[in-house]
């Protein structure tokens, strides 16, 4: 709904939103976040459905991922108009989810690198 305050926040699930103004110039609803408890669920079903395995194309972990270590990414940014629909969600371990080219994830990068994660060569294995 233009210019409700209402969020699509995925599979049917509604709640507030601060509207922003499209080049139109009328109000289109932002994209957010869930909420924790909805995120808790939200990253157990996407865990579920891929068996706890990084789907990043250069993983090296064979072995399930343990819930509380992996990272659930968006494939389309809630900034690009991605949602928080399961289909648009998936789960990466920190390495490939720190590899993913994406602006956004420069403290990631950052904290890998000190952390021993990736190495200096890690620019290219950055995927999108």
């Amino acid at each position: 709904m233009l210019g409700s305050g209402i969020a699509w926040l995925g599979e049917g699930r509604l709640g507030p939103a601060q509207p922003g103004v499209a080049k139109h110039g009328f109000n289109m609803p932002k994209f957010r976040r869930l909420s924790k408890e909805l995120n808790a669920e939200k990253r157990k079903q996407v865990w579920l459905r891929d068996e706890g395995r990084c789907q990043g194309p250069y993983c090296v972990i064979s072995c399930a991922l343990p819930l509380n270590r992996c990272h659930i990414d968006h494939i389309v940014p809630l900034s690009s108009f991605g949602t928080n629909h399961n289909s648009n969600l998936r789960t990466l371990c920190r390495r490939c989810h720190v590899l993913r080219l994406d602006f956004k994830h420069r403290g990631m990068i950052a904290a890998a690198l000190r952390d021993g994660i990736i190495d200096c060569s890690w620019r290219s294995l950055t995927w999108t």
